[in-house]
């Protein structure tokens, strides 16, 4: 599945304009030094959220509401029930919401893991949804670089901690 939302784009990947790659400056021992312009940078971060986005949607963790009701043997008016209680997030991708499958407990009835929610609350707006998503599925140092989706289950306080952590990380800067 190819991420269409509006921030990541039809990226330009190659840059057509060769008249004007970069800025050419020459350095103290007089040769030619690269720097990318401000177009340039934009289109690098453009791809990196790209790439990013494309591997939340390949690693199969995100399902749309229907799949994983029919999987789950929920119904999807309970998942829309807790993404509104915030016991749960979506990504959004070509107008539909797909919800973490790793964020249902199967020992509760794939009620959502209450550390997910306790994790949401802790991040309140510091992270967009998409950021939600790669913070789950990615290696977290604070959690001995293993992924939080994983300890939900086994250890549901430590990636507590762990968001709490990465909060006190982005308010400092």
């Amino acid at each position: 599945m190819r991420p269409t939302d509006s921030s990541a784009g039809d990226l330009p990947f190659v840059n057509r304009d060769r008249s004007k790659p970069h800025n050419t400056q020459r350095n103290q021992n007089g040769s030619d030094h690269m720097e990318p312009d401000d177009a340039s940078a934009e289109t690098i971060q453009l791809a990196m959220n790209y790439e990013a986005r494309a591997e939340v949607l390949r690693n199969g963790d995100f399902l749309n509401a229907v799949v994983i009701a029919r999987r789950v043997g929920r119904r999807s008016a309970d998942l829309a029930r807790w993404k509104t209680e915030k016991s749960i997030f979506t990504i959004r991708e070509r107008g539909r919401d797909y919800f973490p499958l790793f964020a249902l407990n199967p020992d509760d009835n794939y009620r959502p893991y209450r550390a997910v929610g306790a994790n949401l609350e802790i991040f309140g707006d510091s992270l967009s949804s998409w950021g939600l998503a790669s913070w789950f599925i990615g290696l977290n140092s604070f959690l001995d670089d293993q992924a939080p989706k994983d300890l939900l289950a086994s250890d549901p306080a430590w990636v507590i901690a762990a968001a709490k952590d990465e909060v006190e990380d982005i308010q400092h800067g």
